[in-house]
This record gives C-alpha cells, structure tokens and sequence, in this order.
C-alpha cells in the first residue's frame, strides 16, 4: 500500500492558524497555486490536534 504525502506549512500567529506552501511529494510536477490559503481558528485548531493525538497517539506518525 502507497502512502501520499502531503505537505503544507502552518503558522501560528495571533488568533489564527494558517495553512499555506502546498505539495505532494508523490507529485513533484503539480502546480498547487490557488489552493489554499486555508485560515483556522487557533483555539479551535489546537483542540482538534490535541483530540487526535489523545484518540490516535502513535497511529498518526507514519515513518518511511
């Protein structure tokens, strides 16, 4: 089984979390220009991450 790797950056500034820089490596030649940005709430953001981690723990780390 194929895993995609997704890339974005986030940054964290003030209130907010920004999503930005797409790309896939499994798609080096794919233009993601347009897409995004993509704007969260940082209070809501940081629940949902600590939501997962306490649901998934090492589930969501995938090593190559």
């Amino acid at each position: 089984m194929r895993r995609s790797t997704g890339r974005s950056k986030a940054t964290a500034l003030g209130d907010t979390v920004t999503w930005t820089e797409f790309a896939q490596d499994h798609r080096p030649g794919w233009d993601y220009f347009g897409f995004g940005p993509f704007v969260f709430d940082r209070l809501q953001y940081e629940r949902a991450i600590a939501w997962m981690v306490a649901e998934f723990g090492n589930a969501l780390i995938w090593r190559r």
